[in-house]
């Protein structure tokens, strides 16, 4: 559990939606790559699912927007995705 929701109703659909536009944020292919990871968990066990990952991971540095983010990590800015 990351976060618990209380209060009026509409409350947890309003967390979701910007829950949601944060996520939209970042890089298309590294959240959909995050969800392949999710995805797998719920269907393997852990040492699988780890190895799933780890690939996944590895498989990320091939994209310009994992360059981008090292980058800008280092130059301490927000990235600027191109989404490839």
């Amino acid at each position: 559990v990351a976060r618990v929701v209380a209060g009026e109703p509409g409350s947890v659909v309003r967390e979701a939606m910007e829950v949601a536009k944060v996520i939209a944020g970042y890089s298309e292919p590294v959240v959909r790559v995050a969800k392949e990871c999710v995805k797998m968990a719920e269907r393997t066990g852990l040492a699988e699912g780890m190895r799933f990952e780890r690939k996944c991971f590895h498989s990320t540095f091939a994209l310009e927007d994992q360059k981008e983010g090292m980058t800008a990590f280092m130059d301490k800015r927000e990235p600027s995705w191109r989404h490839k």
